[in-house]
Parts: structure tokens; sequence; C-alpha cells
């Protein structure tokens, strides 16, 4: 499975994930930092990653990166 970390997750989730096999790439790894939601979905849905963060705005349906 392949794994992309948002900037707002903890280091140490990266570190577990790694260390069980995971392929992980974190936004800030990408000089993603501080870019817009539409830009890392549209960065993460063409590697065809899962993304992982905090950020509710993905979650909320209403929301133009929610429905891609």
């Amino acid at each position: 499975m392949k794994i992309k970390l948002d900037e707002n997750m903890p280091g140490e989730f990266l570190l577990l994930l790694k260390s069980t096999g995971y392929e992980v790439s974190t936004v800030f790894e990408e000089n993603l930092s501080g870019a817009d939601d539409n830009s890392i979905y549209g960065r993460v849905s063409g590697e065809q990653k899962l993304l992982f963060t905090f950020d509710v705005d993905f979650a909320d349906i209403h929301h133009p990166t929610a429905s891609g």
C-alpha cells in the first residue's frame, strides 16, 4: 500500500508505518507544505496513494476536494 502523510501528521506515525513495511512519503518531503488542498488531492490521486491527514476539509462532502 502506498501512503502519503499530510504535514499535520506526527513524525512518529511516519516511523511506525515505515517500520511495518509501508511505502510512505510525506507532503513535506515533496515540497508541498502549505499547498492548497486541491494541489495535494491532485498529487495523491495521480499517484494512487492513500492520504492520511487531520485536515477535516477532505472529509466534508461539500468541499471540492471530497468530490475529486
